[in-house]
């Protein structure tokens, strides 16, 4: 009932160099990544047994399931300027903050079902330029990619997220399930469901015990 979506991405998703939200994990040695496993889902209730289980592959539930919304918009210069650098661009707003993040398209990893990409982020604005925004590593990548052209809006991409905190011996993985619609102009152009598995903080391994 699932797929690994390394494998198996969605078109629309794919086109727009897009594959599902995340977050971001610190490693010793490297720029910040994104470490996580990824399934697209037949059947999202899968997922939602297993947010059900207080006891996962070792890990034991650390928090209850929450469920939060977003609506993000994807974004790139007219000629594609982020696409062309190997990122996709991403505003995200919560309240009175906005974040950008720029996600590597390049995966660190086998092409697997585990997820190593470069990520960053940091406070922005949608209408100014990024040379208006506070200082950041995103910001400065955006500067040195676009300068102060405009970038417009490819797609939103709408989610219902529940989450839940899993941890063991000072690791903590965020396992969540996402219904997922991907929006361009006023229609929806793809529905999906997937499953996360995200190291937040710790071991690796920890999600090794997950697949």
């Amino acid at each position: 009932d699932r797929e690994r979506a390394g494998r198996h991405p969605a078109p629309a998703a794919r086109e727009c160099g897009l594959d599902g939200p995340a977050g971001m994990t610190e490693v010793a040695g490297a720029g910040p990544l994104e470490i996580e496993l990824k399934y697209r889902m037949t059947d999202a209730a899968t997922g939602g047994r297993l947010l059900a289980a207080d006891d996962l592959a070792g890990l034991t539930a650390a928090a209850p399931v929450e469920t939060v919304v977003h609506e993000d918009r994807y974004v790139d210069t007219p000629d594609g300027a982020l696409a062309a650098a190997g990122y996709a661009g991403r505003f995200r707003s919560t309240g009175d903050e906005t974040i950008i993040t720029l996600k590597g398209l390049r995966r660190q990893d086998d092409g697997g079902a585990a997820h190593r990409r470069e990520e960053l982020e940091g406070p922005a604005d949608l209408a100014p330029p990024a040379t208006a925004w506070p200082e950041s590593p995103a910001r400065d990548a955006v500067i040195s990619l676009v300068g102060d052209a405009t970038l417009g809006e490819l797609v939103r991409v709408r989610q219902a997220r529940r989450k839940r905190d899993y941890a063991a011996n000072g690791t903590i993985v965020e396992l969540s399930v996402d219904d997922v619609e991907v929006v361009m102009g006023d229609r929806v152009i793809e529905r999906f469901a997937e499953l996360e598995g995200e190291l937040r903080q710790g071991d690796e391994a920890a999600l090794t015990a997950l697949r």
